[in-house]
């Protein structure tokens, strides 16, 4: 168990959070710092955390501090990158359980490479529609984004023909694979390419992660 995995088991539980929704942020540097300081290796237990149960808040106070000072954003579970990740993590673990399907189970095949499709359909329509708009405005980065609108294309053309196709058909379970490896490709140039300029850009990602949720909310009703 390495010590970022320590450090989710006993620091509190607002910390464990923001790391798994942002991980790709400064939030690894700025725990490396508070290991330093406000937080005991404990050997017995060896696990890291708080010195002591009224510490918990003093830890926490100044560890928002530093977030914020470093990132320049709301620390929210609803902020538009927060819900993006939470996104990219759900559509993950959809991948995984199809690899864990036999060839026998055709009818969870189809029910859950459905799911996947409609999932990724309503989180790239939002992306397209509100967050990918005002990011171009933010970063000024005109390739990163024409990239991500034609990775999103290439997505949509696979996503189609697997809606259109059964298990039993030849390529089906390929198509899938290779829409997860699409997608995996995806989601890590976002999340270390794309999310790290947006934190910094001054957007409100709090509003723009109430805009898009109430979007996704629409959308999800309409491929119900």
């Amino acid at each position: 168990m390495n010590w970022k995995e320590k450090t989710l088991c006993l620091v509190p539980r607002f910390l464990a959070d923001l790391y798994r929704y942002n991980p790709h942020t400064a939030a690894v540097e700025i725990l490396k710092r508070l290991l330093t300081g406000i937080v005991n290796y404990n050997a017995t237990t060896k696990y890291f955390c708080a010195p002591c149960p009224t510490d918990t808040a003093r830890f926490k106070e100044q560890y928002i501090a530093i977030y914020k000072e470093r990132t320049h954003m709301n620390t929210t579970a609803n902020d538009a990158i927060s819900l993006l990740i939470k996104d990219h993590r759900e559509v993950k673990e959809m991948f995984k359980k199809y690899e864990g399907l036999t060839d026998r189970s055709i009818v969870s095949k189809k029910k859950l490479a459905d799911q996947i499709c409609q999932a990724l359909t309503v989180h790239a329509e939002v992306e397209e529609q509100i967050f990918y708009p005002a990011v171009r405005e933010a970063i000024k980065d005109d390739d990163l984004m024409d990239e991500s609108l034609v990775e999103h294309a290439a997505a949509k053309e696979l996503i189609a023909e697997i809606e259109n196709m059964n298990p039993e058909e030849d390529l089906y379970d390929a198509k899938v694979t290779v829409l997860s490896e699409q997608i995996d490709h995806h989601v890590e140039e976002e999340e270390k390419e794309m999310f790290p300029q947006v934190q910094k850009a001054g957007l409100d990602l709090v509003e723009l992660g109430k805009k898009m949720k109430a979007l996704k909310k629409e959308l999800e009703i309409d491929v119900s």
